[in-house]
Parts: structure tokens; C-alpha cells; sequence
């Protein structure tokens, strides 16, 4: 893992500095958008100028109604501005060609790229809003309830709604409990996660349940979602609830990997996620991807599915082996 800038570089960093722009990973999820907003919303609290910036597509649940509060484009007059990058350490995952007087970014994966930007690095951390709240804590202002809600947000969705996190994590669990202390409801939080959804969305999901194929005494189980290619592009689909499909699958006693993958007309996208010790992350980064330990992904062009399929398994295999 690279080494990690000081907290306290990460504060000089702003009191440096008067104006910022705020950017995450391209199709944001919730602890991309809790990180870019908290520290958007905390930075202006200190009376700096600040703009929220996402490339989108804000497809998934429990984001797809915070779209408005993000610019999608970067504006001339902001090409001078200090940049953060949150849940991510480089400009290519932003979508943006890269620009400013100075970059700082936040960041928790363990799969940062070679050329990765230098920031407040942990891959300890369950979440990348985690980081952020320890940022915001070091100037002894306090939280706002608007940044721990946001926080909150993000902390949830990166550890299942406290799912993922093993032994020895009280003290995540402790921040986590700030921030319901100053606002943040996990019952609110907990309903936008699984909630929302329509009867077609349901029924989308059965069908890509029952496409599910198991491979190795079902110790490895792949799901093939043609979606994008069987409906047109200019109709709304169903949502592709993956996080609900990933979780039953594997609920299955055996199964300790499953890789979704997504096709369309021009790429195929995977994701995968495992149980208990094979190292998924390292999987996706191999592909060009990356992600945690335990949930990643990565995008592939010019290559057939069948091709894929028996590469992503040789891999899995590898690990179980």
C-alpha cells in the first residue's frame, strides 16, 4: 500500500487554500457521494468557496436522487481551484482531464493505481467517509448534522449496513455512532438502501437470480444480465439491484465468489464479490479494475463472453486452490 500523507497535510491543504472542487469516481455509489458532499458542505462551513462535481451516472438506489446537488461539468472559472478526489486517488476514475493549482485526494481502496495522486490513504479504513469525518474532526469544529448525515450514508453502504465489518472494529462502529448522535438516522439510511424499488424491479431481479450458473461444487457462481442488450437503450429499465443479488447468492452455504456480469452493445462489466478469503480486489486489479478486498470490478472491450467467463473462473480458481 502506498504511504499515506499526514492528516495534518491534509488540513494545511485547506487552510492553504480559499476555493475547491470536490470530484468522486464516475457511477457514484453511497460512500462516493456521502465523502464529496460531507467535505463539499464542511469546506464551505469554513468559509471556502466549494463546488460538488460528478461525472454521474447516478444509477444506483441509494443515490439516484442526488444528482441535482452535483455539477456534472467543470466550469472554465474553476480550472484554478484546489482539487479533492474522494473514494479515489486518481483523475482518470473522475472522467476529468486533470486541472487545478493543487490535487489532495481521500481514499480507502486497496487497489489504487500505480499512478495514484498522494492523499490521506488507508485501506484500514471500512469506508472513505470514515476518513473524511477524522478530517473534519482534526479542526475541532465539530459536525454539522447535513455532514453526518452524509457521512452516515456513506459509512452504511461501504460496510452493508455494519455487515462487512469483522473483530476488532468497535472504534468504526464508535465514529459511526457520532454521527447518529448529531443527526444521522440509520432507519432512514437503512430504507433508502433497500427501499425505492418497483414490482418490475423485483421481478428483473428473480430472473437474473434464476440465470445464476454455479461452477466448482457452486463454490463459484456467475449471473450473465443481458438487460441493456435484450431493451432498448432509449427505454427505462429495470434497476439491477445487484447488491440484493450478490447478498442471497452468497447466502448459498457454499458458494464463496460471485461474478456478475454485465453486458452491453460496446463492453462487458463485472463485478465480483466473495465471502470469506479470496481476494477479489486483486482479481479486478489484474483486469484493469480494482475495488476492496471482499467487493470489485473492472471493465473489458473486445472480448467475447465465453472467453471472459472461463478467464474470471480460471482466476477464482486459482484463489480456492
Amino acid at each position: 500500500m502506498q504511504k499515506s500523507v499526514d492528516i495534518h497535510t491534509v488540513t494545511d491543504f485547506i487552510r492553504k487554500y480559499d476555493k475547491f472542487v470536490v470530484l468522486g469516481h464516475v457511477a457514484p455509489d453511497g460512500d462516493c457521494v456521502g465523502s464529496q458532499l460531507a467535505l463539499t458542505f464542511f469546506l464551505q462551513r469554513l468559509g471556502k468557496v466549494a463546488h460538488a462535481v460528478s461525472m454521474g451516472p447516478f444509477s444506483k438506489n441509494e443515490v439516484k436522487s442526488y444528482s441535482e446537488l452535483f455539477a456534472r461539468e467543470i466550469d472554465d472559472t474553476w480550472k484554478d481551484y484546489a482539487v479533492f478526489i474522494v473514494d479515489s486517488a486518481t483523475f482518470e476514475r473522475t472522467g476529468f482531464e486533470p486541472f487545478g493549482v493543487a490535487v489532495m485526494t481521500i481514499d480507502h481502496h486497496a487497489s489504487i493505481e500505480e499512478n495514484y495522486i498522494p492523499g490521506l490513504l488507508d485501506v484500514g479504513s471500512p469506508s472513505t467517509t470514515l476518513l473524511v469525518q477524522r478530517l473534519i474532526e482534526s479542526f475541532n469544529n465539530g459536525l454539522s448534522e447535513q455532514e453526518a448525515r452524509w457521512l452516515f450514508l456513506g459509512f452504511a453502504t461501504d460496510t452493508g449496513f455494519f455487515r462487512h465489518l469483522r473483530s476488532g472494529s468497535g472504534n468504526h462502529l464508535r465514529r459511526a455512532a457520532v454521527l447518529i448522535d448529531m443527526g444521522a438516522s440509520p432507519a432512514e439510511v437503512f430504507a433508502m438502501l433497500e427501499g425505492g424499488y418497483t414490482l418490475s424491479d423485483r421481478q428483473y431481479l428473480g430472473s437474473l437470480l434464476a440465470a445464476a450458473e454455479g461452477y466448482e461444487d457452486d463454490r463459484v457462481v456467475t449471473v450473465v444480465d443481458y438487460g441493456q442488450v435484450k431493451g432498448a437503450k432509449e427505454m427505462q429499465l429495470p434497476s439491477r439491484d445487484t447488491d440484493t443479488l450478490y447478498r442471497l447468492l452468497l447466502s448459498a452455504e457454499k458458494t464463496e465468489v460471485v461474478a456478475i456480469l454485465k453486458v452491453d452493445d460496446e463492453q462487458i462489466t463485472v463485478g465480483l464479490r466473495s465471502k470469506h478469503y479470496v481476494n477479489v480486489g486483486e482479481i479486478a486489479q489484474k483486469m484493469g479494475g480494482g475495488g476492496h478486498a471482499r467487493a470489485s470490478g473492472f471493465i473489458v472491450k473486445d472480448v467475447t463472453l465465453s472467453d471472459l467467463q472461463k478467464k474470471i473462473i480460471n482466476m477464482i480458481n486459482m484463489e480456492l486452490e
